[in-house]
């Protein structure tokens, strides 16, 4: 399977509705969020020098496959935690195929292109984001289900050699 991934700054490029539906079914349902406030979200995350900023994987065919933000906000209950890698997600039938990896290089190479120095994540999920550089520092007390998730530090002043 052939993929690749990059920065989209035009959302009209994309088809925004699937984008829209894996971020609305995904999170966007259970933080109350309407359709249209994450359409809006979304259709704002489209920058190329600014905060937040959309990558996406798509598939041979030019198919948005994957996708994550750089944001400045994501853990509403630690406002002082920031910049942050959020709304990672791969789409189902393409998970497991590596993609996760080429999404956060090219998110990493964007937050370095404007002078960042950290990214965070958070995620419930265990031994992920260690395999790709990402430190674990503790848990951290959320509003959501489940209510302790992992939080990890990606100190992007590394020299990382497989970051381009």
């Amino acid at each position: 399977m052939e993929f690749y991934v990059k920065k989209v700054v035009d959302f009209r490029s994309v088809n925004l509705d699937k984008c829209v539906s894996w971020m609305y079914d995904w999170w966007g349902k259970e933080e109350n969020w309407s359709k249209e406030k994450v359409y809006a979200y979304m259709k704002a995350s489209f920058n190329d020098k600014l905060l937040p900023m959309t990558i996406i994987a798509f598939n041979e065919n030019k198919e948005e496959i994957g996708m994550c933000h750089v944001t400045m906000h994501d853990l509403d209950c630690r406002p002082d935690i920031y910049p942050y890698i959020a709304n990672l997600y791969i789409d189902k039938k393409y998970r497991n195929k590596g993609i996760c990896k080429y999404i956060l290089d090219a998110a990493i190479k964007e937050a370095k292109c404007i002078g960042l120095d950290r990214l965070y994540i958070y995620t419930e999920h265990v031994g992920l984001y260690e395999k790709y550089g990402w430190e674990f520092i503790g848990n951290v007390e959320t509003y959501l289900i489940p209510h302790i998730q992992r939080l990890y530090l990606y100190d992007l002043r590394q020299n990382k050699s497989d970051i381009n």
